[in-house]
């Protein structure tokens, strides 16, 4: 299936929600003929790397749930996504592969039990950090970095200690 072709007539199109990527032979090339929409949400139990995905210029809003597999960010680099959501991605274990995207607004990891830092990421910019159902997550240091921070929101972490608000 051609999903570039089925798609031509909602050139306008602002926000895509790609479901269940394992229903089909699923090539992400056709997302950069698509310039219009700036929420993109994929939710895929096939998805397991993002080497496909380049050149998402007009996405303002990127988000990866229920992707179990998904287990590395490569490839994301290419972006111009300012918000990112994570959730329900048991298998990613760092963040890294994002340290080309210069603004980063705003990121919630959700439900991601692997995520335990966000080493490599480009926080000075981000307005909101929301991290929740990470258990081992211990990167109070990031936090710190976040200067330009509004709102944080930490639930559901076991192992992180205290966070020491005279630092904010």
């Amino acid at each position: 299936i051609n999903l570039a072709l089925v798609l031509s007539p909602f050139s306008q199109l602002k926000s895509l929600v790609i479901n269940d990527l394992s229903l089909m032979d699923f090539n992400m090339k056709f997302l950069d003929e698509i310039t219009s929409f700036v929420d993109l949400e994929i939710q895929s139990e096939r998805l397991s790397k993002l080497s496909e995905i380049n050149h998402l210029a007009t996405v303002e809003v990127l988000k990866f749930k229920n992707c179990p597999n998904l287990s590395n960010l490569k490839g994301i680099q290419n972006t111009g996504a300012e918000k990112f959501v994570f959730e329900n991605c048991p298998k990613l274990s760092h963040l890294g592969d994002m340290q080309d995207i210069v603004i980063l607004e705003s990121i919630s990891i959700i439900n991601c039990p692997e995520i335990n830092n966000l080493q490599g990421l480009n926080l000075y910019h981000t307005l909101e950090i929301n991290i929740k159902g990470c258990p081992f997550f211990l990167d109070t240091f990031a936090l710190i970095a976040a200067k330009k921070l509004i709102k944080l929101s930490i639930e559901d972490v076991e192992k992180l200690g205290q966070i020491d608000i005279f630092k904010f």
